[in-house]
């Protein structure tokens, strides 16, 4: 009987989950022909970029914006209190489409990156604003790309899961799971009309039209609060805003960490971030993790039939082909679909790291401690 559950649920999934790739990766071909065709209206572009201690990341990061043959666009950098080199390699960075601003002194009840991003959207020359992390690089044609989605889909607000860049074994393991879970849990095929997600984005890559902005009130409005994405989430529904979560890989990749013990610290952090050190909800991420990469394992071993068998391959095949897919997509290597019992653990001990860090109450996120107040957006 357990077989034939998990069946049931694996083909309801896999429907799912194929809804959702296809919304996801609709545009792929029409961005294809725009990094090549460079069709009008140009829309002048201001590309914002928060930084705190970003010096091994900074450097690549402007480097790849400047890159592109955008013709209208300005990059400006927000040095965040950075205390290590950031300021200086983004000054000699010599470009006049790049200014690099100290970010005036952080008031009480700000969060540091909401301070920062809010900065920049004063800064912000241009009428559509791109906010992306210190940490992530644009292709050569990406502001063609995002100028022709506008055209394309007529959004106030475009996000997606920026393509993985992984530095180690470890990232190869832990590190899919953050891009398959909007695919993986969130209803795109639906969103904009679904009563519960009505827009989606990701904290790493927003690109919003400036008037919108200003008329939601932007990251003023949730300035006290850690998970950003998810807070400017709820002020976008109230605003029904037009928003597309897309498959942005072949415009922006990001490398999130550069060593192991990064990327164990860092997964953590993002997983307090997140969920806001909520235990509960950790640990039922971790039941659904088990669910879906350990339970059809367990299925095959203790399968007593040819039957219970094939239900317990087929189960294992549409989880594994899932991720493969995700992990093609991605960034990821064709194995990293095979480690899910590994994953699994993985994710688990860092878990483990990351309720410590909520009851010891000593979580920090570039060198600044995470409090657990959650003011609501206003």
């Amino acid at each position: 009987m357990l077989h034939w559950i998990v069946f049931w649920i694996t083909v309801g999934f896999l429907i799912y989950f194929s809804l959702n790739f296809r919304t996801y990766t609709r545009f792929n071909r029409a961005l294809d022909r725009a990094g090549k065709e460079r069709a009008e209206p140009v829309r002048h572009i201001s590309v914002l970029i928060p930084a705190r201690n970003e010096e091994h990341n900074i450097g690549d990061c402007l480097r790849s914006i400047l890159h592109n043959k955008y013709p209208s666009f300005e990059v400006i950098l927000m040095d965040d209190g950075s205390t290590d080199s950031t300021s200086q390699i983004a000054k000699g960075v010599n470009d006049p489409r790049l200014r690099v601003v100290r970010a005036p002194e952080k008031p009480a009840g700000w969060v540091g990156k909401n301070w920062a991003c809010h900065q920049l959207s004063l800064e912000a020359r241009h009428p559509i604003l791109l906010f992306m992390d210190a940490d992530t690089r644009l292709t050569p044609d990406a502001l063609w790309r995002i100028n022709a989605l506008f055209t394309l889909t007529d959004a106030d607000v475009l996000s997606g899961c920026p393509k993985q860049i992984p530095t180690s074994f470890l990232d190869r393991v832990l590190l899919p799971i953050m891009p398959l879970l909007p695919m993986a849990t969130l209803p795109l095929f639906k969103i904009g009309d679904f009563r519960f997600v009505r827009s989606a984005i990701h904290g790493a890559f927003i690109v919003i039209r400036k008037d919108f902005y200003q008329k939601t009130g932007g990251y003023e409005t949730i300035k006290g609060q850690w998970v950003d994405d998810a807070a400017l989430n709820k002020v976008l529904v109230k605003r029904r805003s037009k928003t597309e979560m897309l498959d942005m890989t072949k415009i922006v990749s990001c490398r999130m960490y550069t060593s192991p013990k990064d990327t164990i610290e860092g997964f953590a952090r993002s997983l307090y971030h997140e969920l806001f050190g909520m235990v509960p909800l950790i640990i039922f991420l971790m039941a659904m993790l088990f669910l879906a990469t350990i339970v059809p394992f367990l299925l095959l071993i203790f399968s007593r039939s040819v039957e219970q068998l094939a239900l317990s391959l087929w189960a294992i095949g549409v989880i594994t082909g899932i991720v493969w897919v995700s992990n093609r997509k991605y960034g990821f290597p064709w194995y990293s679909a095979f480690l899910l019992p590994l994953m699994f653990f993985t994710v688990a001990y860092t878990a483990y790291k990351s309720i410590q860090g909520s009851r010891k109450k000593n979580m920090t996120w570039k060198g600044r401690p995470i409090t657990d107040e959650r003011p609501s957006p206003r």
